[in-house]
């Protein structure tokens, strides 16, 4: 389209009655999620359930023109001083929750690109500015295209890269970007120790892992991708899904979002340049975050935000202290203690009852001079007496059988 000074505009309009099928969609998805998760073990570590909730809330972004709008100038910010990576400027004036208007770019989208062989298009530098880009809006930016397939980047005449398509973003807070980049920096590294001690750090794992089922599993891992390129290194993160499944791990949700989205900037980079090294891009990138990670300033400004935090706390302690005591006295406080082998100790409790019931009676006996006689004894008592001796020898030897 054309404004009326004759700029030419891209218009993106949405369809009429999209809302309707989309909300009959996605409770379809929510049923099959929701059931293949509770029934199907094999889909546990995709937490299907967790992934359609952030593309719910995904896809309702994506239908509002106005947070589309928001994004490519959020986007656009961020690339502002590299004239290689464009974002198409927005026209609010022209634009609502129904209709967006941008910047119309020259250019072709990437899938001509990959299929093509016009040689005015450089696919080994394209590859590289694409990778580049996207390790910068995941470790740098925090904010990140959740959906860079070919068909959502446009390339021009100079092999300049144009993101189209906004209305799927994702977001990666510093803690994450920063744990993220010490993970990427473990792989890489062959560090295994720290890389399982990293995904403790994360909450990924917990002390109910194997750790040396772990270990070996990673080594086995790393015997099949450590040192190659992108042509086999894409397969990583599916394989790193099926090890977690194996230990029942539920992957944050941001992690799962930020893995699609790799995977695809991983696949366009192998199309483009087989021999692109993703990990040598990858490095400067991590190591960036981890250097502002232990900058003195920044452990600083922690540090003081620790403090406060604690100093909250103990202003906090005396009320806390004075509420839980008022409920104990009104007796609102349940305490739940568990007990293990429970059956057990039942059945041994229930044995030496038993002992101590034949013991009275047995004595009881022996007091009666009435019924037939054992060495002077009533046969009643002697018989009783025996059967508990046996009994008690039993309970005593299996006491030290499993101790």
């Amino acid at each position: 389209a054309k404004l009326h000074t004759g700029e030419r505009v891209a218009v993106k309009v949405q369809k009429a009655n999209v809302e309707e099928i989309v909300e009959t969609d996605l409770s379809i998805m929510k049923f099959i999620a929701n059931e293949s998760d509770r029934f199907n073990t094999s889909f546990k570590h995709l937490n299907l359930p967790a992934v359609l909730h952030e593309f719910d809330k995904s896809i309702h972004k994506e239908m509002d023109f106005d947070n589309e709008l928001m994004n490519i100038r959020h986007l656009s910010d961020n690339f502002k001083y590299n004239d290689k990576i464009i974002v198409p400027t927005t026209y609010p004036d022209y634009s609502n929750e129904k209709v967006l208007t941008m910047e119309y770019v020259e250019g072709v989208k990437l899938s001509e690109v990959i299929a093509g062989d016009d040689p005015k298009y450089n696919k080994i530098l394209i590859a590289d500015r694409i990778v580049r880009s996207y390790f910068q809006q995941l470790f740098i930016d925090g904010f990140f295209h959740a959906d860079p397939h070919p068909g959502n980047i446009f390339v021009t005449d100079d092999n300049a890269i144009c993101y189209i398509d906004f209305g799927m973003m994702g977001v990666l807070d510093e803690e994450f970007r920063q744990d993220l980049a010490e993970l990427m920096i473990y792989f890489s590294d062959r560090n295994i120790d720290g890389l399982i001690n990293q995904l403790i750090r994360m909450d990924i794992l917990n002390e109910k892992t194997d750790i040396n089922i772990l270990k070996s599993d990673l080594n086995d891992l790393f015997a099949k991708y450590y040192g190659v390129e992108l042509s086999r290194f894409n397969g990583i993160i599916e394989d790193l899904l099926f090890l977690m499944q194996k230990f029942d791990v539920r992957l944050p949700n941001e992690f799962v979002l930020m893995a699609r989205g790799l995977s695809m900037v991983e696949n366009t980079g192998l199309r483009l340049d087989p021999d692109i090294d993703v990990v040598a891009l990858l490095k400067p990138f991590a190591r960036k975050l981890m250097v502002q990670r232990y900058n003195p300033l920044k452990m600083a400004n922690n540090a003081k935000n620790s403090f406060f935090a604690f100093e909250h706390v103990l202003r906090a302690l005396p009320s806390l202290i004075s509420k839980t005591i008022y409920k104990v006295e009104e007796g609102e406080v349940t305490v739940n203690i568990e007990v293990k082998h429970i059956s057990e100790i039942a059945n041994q409790l229930s044995l030496a009852i038993i002992i101590a019931a034949l013991l009275v009676g047995s004595s009881l006996v022996m007091l009666i001079d009435v019924g037939p006689r054992f060495y002077e004894m009533p046969v009643l008592g002697f018989v009783g007496f025996t059967i508990s001796l046996a009994l008690g020898v039993f309970t005593v030897l299996r006491y030290f059988i499993d101790f």
